[in-house]
């Protein structure tokens, strides 16, 4: 464990700052989940469907992140409940954040598969991604079920390889849908990008890996930037504009 001190003021500048992008960055994921919705009631379209249940969880998990100094915004919005009513051995809002992590990762997957027809173009690698979504329901259960008294590295570890691997398979695939044809594979590559690369970076925090947004000179961004959760808020939220303009093109709506 480490110890810190904080000038107070500053602290709290730093972190108004930060309740305040949290804010704009769920805001913005919400009015995305409207326009998408919206959309699929339109045109039918699986792919936009996914993509809504995708948005919905990650809004979920953006509201119930644990940033530097609790989940604020949860709080702010659903008043702390005193018996956790699913897992009484932690929070009700650590609960939701578990949830919705384990819940947006496993639906980015379905999107970004049915995106470039996985199942059709790429049927071994289909397989692999139904093994996936399978070992992250069951990581999840038996991780909050059992108490197990290992190190957490344990834990964690198989997660994120696993995590980065089913990645790397689909960024290999959108690139190979691209290269015999499919133009807008092109957009999905460039609007999965940022998801891997914060995806990674949080993953990594997990496990006490400095950010590398730890090197920025101090500021409110600093602050705010350098922490697991915080991080992938953003990716989701830079994520979430590009995927639904490539969906916009993607469906001429």
């Amino acid at each position: 464990n480490s110890l810190s001190f904080q000038q107070t003021l500053k602290y709290q500048e730093s972190r108004r700052f930060g309740i305040w992008l949290e804010g704009i960055i769920l805001g913005s994921i919400l009015a995305l989940v409207i326009f998408t919705f919206y959309s699929y009631s339109q045109i039918r379209d699986k792919t936009s469907l996914y993509f809504g249940f995708w948005l919905i969880s990650a809004a979920f998990a953006v509201l119930a992140q644990d940033s530097h100094d609790g989940a604020r915004l949860f709080e702010f919005l659903i008043d702390p409940i005193e018996n956790n009513p699913i897992f009484n051995s932690i929070s009700f809002g650590i609960t939701v954040a578990g949830i919705s992590g384990y819940l947006q990762a496993m639906m980015f997957v379905v999107f970004a598969r049915k995106f470039i027809d996985l199942k059709k173009y790429h049927p071994i690698a289909f397989k692999i991604t139904n093994i996936y979504l399978g070992w992250y329901i069951l990581h999840y259960f038996i991780f909050r079920l059992f108490n197990f008294e290992v190190n957490l590295r344990i834990v964690w570890y198989p997660l994120i390889l696993s995590t980065f691997f089913i990645l790397l398979i689909i960024y290999y695939c959108a690139f190979m849908r691209f290269k015999n044809g499919m133009q807008l594979a092109k957009f999905f590559i460039i609007g999965m990008l940022p998801y891997l690369i914060f995806r990674i970076f949080h993953l990594l925090g997990i496990l006490g890996f400095k950010s590398p947004f730890a090197y920025l000179p101090e500021s409110g961004i600093k602050f705010f930037l350098n922490f697991s959760q915080v991080t992938q808020s953003v990716g989701l939220f830079i994520v979430a504009i590009i995927m639904s303009l490539v969906l916009a093109k993607r469906t001429k709506f």
